[in-house]
C-alpha cells in the first residue's frame, strides 16, 4: 500500500555541517532516499502540519547537497524534453549523453565530483550518478595507468616483475610505446643501483 505524502513547501535537509538546505518539495521527490524518508516520516507530519520536515544527511557536505539542488532545478526545467528523448537516448547506447545543461556538472573539479558521486549514489539519483562518474572518466581518459594513480593519489603497490607477468598475462593492458620506454628505463636504473651495491661499489653505501 502506497503512502500518501502531506505536500510542504520545503523539506529541510540537514547537511554534514549542520546546516539547513531547503528543498522544495517536489524536487525532493526525485531523490528516491529522500522520498522513502518522507514516505517513513508521512504519519508524523500529518500528525504535525505545521512543524517543518527535517531530514538529516551527515555524509554530505553543504556544498554538495546545493549542486544537487542546483541539478534537480534544471532537471525540472528540462523535463519535458528529457521524458520526449528519453528512449531514444536509451537505444543509441550504454555510454551516457549527457546533455547540454548536465555539462557544467560533468566539468566540476575532481574532489567535488567525488562527493557528487557519493552524494548521488546515497540519495539514490541514477541519472545524476552517471553523469558524475562521467566526469570521473573524462578525468582519465587517454591517460597511462601510472597518470591515473598520479590524478587519484593512488599509491602503485606492484613491483617492476609483477607488472611484466601481468602485461604478458594480459597483452591488452600493454602500456603505450611512451609510457612502456619510461618503465624500462626506470627498471634498468633500479637493477643498475642493486649491482653496484652488490659489487664492487658497494663501499660507496658506508
Amino acid at each position: 500500500m502506497e503512502v500518501q505524502i502531506q505536500q510542504k513547501p520545503t523539506v529541510n535537509v540537514l547537511s554534514s555541517e549542520n546546516r539547513v538546505i531547503p528543498f522544495p518539495f517536489h524536487l525532493a521527490l526525485h531523490c528516491q532516499t529522500l522520498k522513502n524518508l518522507l514516505e517513513d516520516t508521512a504519519s508524523i507530519s500529518q500528525t504535525n502540519p505545521s512543524e517543518p520536515i527535517e531530514i538529516p544527511l551527515q555524509d554530505i557536505k553543504e556544498s554538495t547537497l546545493l549542486t544537487i539542488r542546483q541539478y534537480l532545478e534544471l532537471y525540472h526545467v528540462n523535463s519535458e524534453d528529457i521524458e520526449k528523448n528519453a528512449e531514444a537516448e536509451a537505444q543509441r547506447s550504454s555510454k551516457v549523453s549527457v546533455r547540454t545543461w548536465e555539462q557544467r556538472f560533468v566539468t566540476l573539479p575532481q574532489q567535488e565530483l567525488f562527493e557528487l558521486v557519493h552524494a548521488s549514489n546515497f540519495l539514490d539519483m541514477k541519472r545524476m550518478f552517471d553523469v558524475a562518474c562521467q566526469g570521473l572518466a573524462n578525468l582519465i581518459a587517454g591517460k597511462t595507468p601510472d597518470q591515473i594513480r598520479e590524478t587519484f593519489g593512488i599509491e602503485n603497490d606492484v613491483t617492476p616483475e609483477e607488472e611484466k607477468q601481468m602485461y604478458q598475462e594480459f597483452e591488452w593492458m600493454e602500456p603505450r610505446t611512451g609510457d612502456k620506454r619510461e618503465r624500462e628505463e626506470s627498471s634498468s636504473s633500479s637493477d643498475e643501483k642493486k649491482k653496484m651495491k652488490g659489487g664492487r661499489f658497494c663501499l660507496i653505501d658506508k
